[in-house]
């Protein structure tokens, strides 16, 4: 079972990616991933927890601070398999890439979202 998820990904990698498709699926997925990072994440902690010092201290447990840093990537990632998977099961294997290089690409852009943040801060300041 692992060996033909194997040959399926490797025939997906080596599929021609349709350029349109790729671009609607990266920029949804980045839509996506940025407003739940952004506003949902947040505003469903302020609506479970309120204001105050035990909220704080609710919100500084580990597992809310990884939930807080990660969440919104996980379930953006989730979704990108799970669009993987569909598309490799009707053997759409181009399809299935875009899913597998916009999860990788998220990935990626995640791990240095701190510093893209600083520089499109940076580039608005300058106006």
């Amino acid at each position: 079972m692992i060996h033909s998820a194997l040959r399926a990904i490797k025939k997906a990698l080596s599929a021609k990616t349709l350029a349109v498709h790729f671009l609607i699926v990266f920029i949804t997925a980045l839509a996506i991933c940025s407003l739940l990072y952004v506003f949902v994440i947040p505003v469903l902690y302020w609506m479970s927890f309120g204001e105050g010092a035990e909220s704080e201290r609710i919100e500084s447990l580990p597992v809310n601070i990884f939930i807080g840093n990660w969440g919104a990537l996980i379930v953006v990632l989730l979704a990108c398999v799970t669009g993987t998977y569909l598309q490799l099961n009707r053997n759409l294997y181009s399809q299935a890439k875009s899913f597998l290089l916009t999860g990788i690409l998220l990935i990626v852009i995640y791990l240095f979202r701190f510093q893209i943040g600083d520089v499109v801060i940076s580039i608005f300041q300058t106006f």
